[in-house]
């Protein structure tokens, strides 16, 4: 044990400015101070510990001479044992890998974000997202409708447009054939309607005119001209009286019933004559036979008889009546003009 001796006496060490305690003194040594004896109490330690990844030792205070140790028990790769791999760990970042410190490479895109148009994808790109971005989808909406089919093409929903709504094209339960004119096509459907229609307008009910435009008539004197009715029981010439009418075009059929009486000579020739034309002069049509259409009947000998016949007018705008007579009676008895 060593001995720390201070001499105090006339030529001595002055031991008052010393600091030391007893526990910054190795304990088994003393030392003056002061002029005190002051006895170390530093313990003197040892220490050899292995640790393992995660472990921790408390150092003991006191005195160590050097031989004393704290041992890891893994290597520094056991130690970061881990599985990330660069474009695993952020960009700017890095951390220790089985041993290894890796730097990150994953891509930072922040809040970015896409407007989509009408079925667009946005693919997401790899990487960090920092939370706030939005993809969107911005367009112009049609609400819906019902449409009702006319002569002319109809947009029901422009390109881009998104439908929110239905849109509805009314349909018919009378889109059928047989209310279709005969080789018309009307949405898909072909005509095969070759009747006719009801409530035709009556132009003559043995009484009434109707639609009438203009007249003429030629007689021989002492004959009996009426509407539509001629009579020249005695003559050799031909009486006649004719009449125009503008169904502006909106008729495709004549339908009528006419009368005819012979008296007598074999030279007698009676008829009624339709002409159809688009022209409303009546001049034009005074030759016998007409212009575009003609049809009459003519009998020689003792001959009564009643007549019905049917005229297509094609949707012309005009047509002629020519009720004409030699030696007997011509008259009609009524005119309908069907669609």
């Amino acid at each position: 044990m060593g001995e720390c001796l201070i001499i105090r006496g006339g030529g001595g060490t002055d031991t008052s400015n010393a600091n030391a305690t007893a526990s910054v003194v190795l304990t088994g040594y003393t030392c003056y101070v002061d002029d005190q004896l002051i006895a170390g109490s530093m313990p003197v330690q040892t220490l050899n510990q292995k640790l393992g990844a995660g472990g921790s030792v408390t150092i003991p205070a006191g005195y160590y001479d050097g031989s004393s140790s704290v041992i890891s028990t893994s290597t520094l790769a056991e130690e970061t044992a881990a599985n990330a791999a660069s474009s695993h760990i952020l960009s700017g970042y890095n951390g220790w890998v089985n041993g290894g410190l890796v730097q990150g490479s994953m891509a930072n895109w922040g809040n970015t974000g896409a407007t989509l148009a009408a079925n667009g994808v946005y693919w997401i790109p790899a990487g960090w997202h920092a939370g706030a971005g939005v993809v969107n989808q911005s367009l112009a909406i049609h609400w819906g409708g019902t449409y009702t089919p006319n002569t002319g093409n109809q947009v029901m929903c422009w390109a881009g447009w998104y439908t929110g709504g239905n849109i509805v094209v009314l349909g018919s339960s009378a889109l059928v054939s047989g209310n279709i004119k005969n080789g018309v096509w009307i949405f898909g459907v072909l005509g095969n309607f070759t009747g006719w229609v009801d409530n035709p307008l009556w132009l003559w009910n043995g009484s009434t005119l109707i639609m009438g435009g203009a007249s003429a008539i030629n007689k021989d004197i002492g004959d009996v001209v009426n509407t539509l009715w001629v009579y020249s029981e005695d003559k050799d010439g031909t009486v006649y009286y004719r009449q125009i009418f503008d169904t502006a075009g909106q008729y495709n059929t004549l339908k009528l019933s006419w009368y005819g009486h012979w008296i007598v000579s074999t030279r007698a020739v009676q008829y009624v004559e339709i002409t159809v034309s688009n022209d409303a002069n009546i001049n034009d049509w005074y030759i016998s036979g007409g212009t575009d259409y003609q049809f009459g009947k003519s009998f020689n000998g003792h001959y009564n008889g009643t007549f019905e016949e049917t005229v297509p007018l094609n949707w012309q705008r005009y047509f002629n009546i020519r009720v004409n007579s030699r030696r007997g009676w011509c008259w009609v008895n009524w005119i309908q003009l069907w669609k």
